[in-house]
């Protein structure tokens, strides 16, 4: 699923030189957001403003404790730990655990509602009416046929017009909630930005040469996604294990000395 303007942006520019593979998730329930997660489409620019800071700095609580929480669990539940229900967490929130390094990637652009609207366009009208137009050019003739015309006359004047809208807006939206983070110092937006990482991997996912063109378009491309790593003690549930073990048999120990 795509969960950054990057991907949006990215597939938008490679519709007809790539094929699309665009795993579709269940469309999570966004009505049930917790209030630190929700940005409302009528917000003033001031309240946007406001409500970006909390989330930044509750994101930055939440990741900087994620060293201590993650050995703390048996089975880490991303979820519970972001007050997110489960279908919320499959795509705000990825955990990436390489070796003794943990990755936590939230895609903060999700929550933008102008953001919502041209993804869900773009999964529920571009990609099925561009399926229908591909296949209708399987094998085609040397000349199109009149069913070949009128879906690409309607997939061109029709979808994608109403797409390039939502998607501008969409930009627009993401660019004013960027800048002023930026421009006031927010520390916990700066810290853990990942604009450049997300752009990378997005660019990762074309072959090459077209890499070099994707990045050098995605560095114009807004995405307030974040991220924090975090080296993680080696064997650190099982050291815990061996603590909790060691505290009960002392503490069963200590009950019968009384």
């Amino acid at each position: 699923m795509i969960r950054s303007f990057p991907e949006l942006a990215a597939q938008r520019w490679h519709l007809w030189r790539q094929p699309l593979k665009d795993k579709q998730r269940p469309r999570p329930d966004w009505s049930r957001l917790a209030p630190i997660y929700r940005l409302g489409p009528a917000d003033t620019p001031e309240q946007r403003q406001r409500k970006l800071h909390q989330l930044m700095a509750f994101l930055h609580q939440r990741f900087t404790r994620l060293r201590q929480a993650w050995p703390a669990w048996e089975t880490f539940d991303v979820g519970a730990y972001f007050d997110l229900y489960p279908d919320q967490a499959a795509v705000l929130c990825e955990i990436r655990v390489r070796n003794d390094r943990l990755q936590a990637v939230f895609f903060v652009d999700l929550l933008v509602p102008s953001f919502r609207r041209a993804l869900h366009y773009w999964q529920t009208e571009v990609i099925p009416a561009y399926r229908q137009v591909q296949l209708s050019l399987a094998g085609r003739r040397a000349r199109p046929t009149t069913l070949q015309y009128l879906l690409g006359t309607a997939f061109s004047s029709d979808i994608m017009p109403e797409f390039d809208a939502l998607y501008q807006e969409a930009r627009v939206a993401l660019r004013q909630s960027i800048l002023p983070l930026a421009r006031s110092g927010d520390v916990h937006f700066l810290a853990h930005s990942a604009a450049c990482l997300e752009r990378l991997r997005v660019a990762k996912a074309y072959r090459d040469p077209e890499i070099r063109e994707v990045i050098a378009r995605l560095d114009r491309v807004p995405t307030l996604t974040v991220e924090h790593t975090v080296a993680m003690v080696p064997n650190g549930r099982q050291r815990r294990r061996e603590r909790l073990a060691r505290r009960r048999y002392f503490g069963t120990r200590h009950r019968w000395a009384l």
